[in-house]
């Protein structure tokens, strides 16, 4: 069976160097709390092998809601005035549906 409400998203994240380590140590904080929340069905922060202020979250998400739901919630509410302040620009999203 073919869950077409499924969303996987790609989010490109491009770190000023000096707010790195604070950044990843904040990302890593809510992981747990993000993995939990209804319709996550994974959310995992990758880093580029060449260029480690380039970081990758890759997500998958039951449906719309749950993804709303993620972008509303304290933990990352929390986080995007740091995101905002960290990045050094705008972060990249690709909505994805697999199509084979």
């Amino acid at each position: 069976m073919e869950d077409i409400d499924i969303i996987h998203l790609v989010a490109k994240i491009k770190v000023k160097p000096e707010r790195l380590n604070e950044l990843l140590k904040a990302i890593e904080t809510i992981l747990p709390t993000v993995r939990n929340e209804p319709g996550c069905i994974k959310y995992d922060l990758h880093r580029d092998r060449n260029d480690v202020t380039q970081l990758v979250m890759l997500e998958t998400w039951k449906d719309r809601p749950a993804l709303d739901a993620h972008v509303a919630a304290a933990s990352f509410q929390k986080l995007k005035p740091m995101l905002d302040d960290s990045l050094v620009e705008p972060m990249s999203l690709l909505f994805l549906k697999k199509i084979a």
